[in-house]
């Protein structure tokens, strides 16, 4: 499913349980969750943050695991139903430049999964619905993230919310940085690795840089 999709069947089933619990307004105040918010998920206009979910869930009175599509039917030969306690995390074949930049293709695809337990997912507020994970080339963040480390990612997150490590594609070039908001509201990206220096990127040049996740956790081989 693209991240569209996920969108789409998060809303539909948000608004099914909003309206099994009697409806917008007594599950916002259930849930102590603004209505307008409310409404944003339900329309499927607003990035979903995990805890909102649970609240939602709670006050609807369903899973969290069927809020956001993640129950699985059981059938052990379902790639998507490894277990109940597991998410299966697509690895896409793109790359992070820890370096100069990487032009990556248009098309994003799944060479394989790898599980992490939802429980575990969740503790670190990641929605396993908007979870994946790349491969980093370069070392322009060394020695927090090396050559070859695998990122794990929340694509549900793409606006700055902090001076975090995000995947950034700028002009086509697919980047992992620190990502920081300046007082005259430019962006520097900058690299853990003192050989590189920052880049700023202006203000009227903002539209050409779009964040696609934030770096949540990252492994490595021996």
């Amino acid at each position: 499913m693209t991240r569209k999709d996920i969108i789409k069947s998060t809303s539909n089933k948000i608004r099914e349980a909003v309206h099994n619990a009697g409806g917008n307004r007594a599950v916002a105040k259930k849930s102590n969750i603004p209505l307008s918010t409310l409404d944003f998920y339900i329309a499927g206009k607003s990035d979903f943050k995990l805890t909102k979910l649970k609240e939602i869930a709670e006050a609807c009175n369903v899973s969290l695991d069927w809020l956001i599509g993640d129950e699985t039917s059981g059938n052990s030969n379902d790639l998507n139903s490894l277990s109940n306690d597991f998410a299966l995390v697509p690895q896409l074949n793109i790359e992070a430049s820890a370096g100069l930049g990487l032009v990556n293709g248009d098309h994003e695809i799944v060479e394989n999964h790898i599980a992490f337990k939802k429980e575990w997912l969740r503790r670190h507020d990641i929605n396993p619905a908007f979870a994946s994970a790349i491969t980093v080339a370069g070392d322009s963040m060394d020695p927090t993230i090396r050559n070859g480390d695998t990122l794990l990612i929340d694509t549900s997150i793409n606006e700055i919310r902090d001076n975090g490590i995000y995947i950034v594609i700028v002009n086509g070039m697919t980047m992992v940085k620190r990502v920081h908001i300046k007082l005259n509201r430019s962006i520097t990206l900058i690299s853990d690795n003192s050989n590189y220096p920052d880049e700023e990127i202006l203000f009227d040049e903002i539209h050409q840089l779009h964040i696609a996740g934030r770096v949540m956790w990252f492994g490595r081989g021996i």
